[in-house]
């Protein structure tokens, strides 16, 4: 089964809405500031505020970590789509395939975790 380029663009606009509600650029401001906090020594001296600013600063490197896989994911998954178009060839079909669920699994997960 091909993937269509509407389902493409699905995907697209679906990444394009994470985007504006996550505000990545935000949050990567965010996480320096955060990081900066956790590597000064005072911050260990309260030890409740320690906790919340490590748990922030992981939930931040998740979701990035998370945001950037995705991009990346779906960029490859354009493009093999675009290389099998070319070629005519089905030799790609199980990598698309195989990406297509990944993306589909990880836009499904990221639109839960930000919408709910």
């Amino acid at each position: 089964m091909a993937i269509t380029q509407e389902e493409l663009d699905n995907y697209t606009t679906r990444l394009s809405g994470l985007h504006d509600k996550l505000n990545p650029e935000g949050l990567y401001k965010r996480k320096d500031e955060l990081e900066k906090k956790a590597g000064d020594p005072q911050l260990w001296s309260d030890e409740a505020n320690a906790k919340k600013v490590m748990q922030e600063l992981a939930h931040l490197k998740t979701l990035l970590g998370d945001l950037n896989s995705v991009d990346e994911n779906l960029k490859s998954l354009t493009d093999l789509v675009k290389m099998q178009e070319e070629a005519k060839d089905t030799s790609l079909d199980n990598d698309i395939l195989s990406l297509n669920r990944t993306v589909s699994k990880q836009l499904d997960k990221l639109e839960l975790v930000t919408f709910l």
